[in-house]
């Protein structure tokens, strides 16, 4: 999951995410009731999602956008269904 605190920011975050390693972009939550900010979620291997994160993250973070960005290595069943 990465947190921007821009629309745009998350964007480009998952742009580079997306184009980093072999994953899914699951969710992109864009500004709407979250005072401008911007929420990615990813799936795949664990490797590649923290590949993916950290090409985002950075590229926010740079920007002085990034809100948090965090690895979920087995998120339970029943959150993944509340998310998604």
């Amino acid at each position: 999951m990465i947190e921007t605190l821009t629309a745009a920011a998350a964007i480009v975050a998952a742009d580079l995410a997306a184009k980093a390693a072999d994953v899914r972009l699951r969710d992109l939550r864009l500004a709407n009731g979250l005072g401008g900010k911007g929420v990615l979620f990813f799936s795949g291997s664990l490797g590649d999602v923290q590949a993916s994160l950290e090409a985002g993250r950075a590229e926010a973070q740079r920007r002085g956008l990034l809100s948090r960005a965090v690895v979920i290595p087995q998120l339970h069943r029943q959150v993944r269904e509340r998310i998604f």
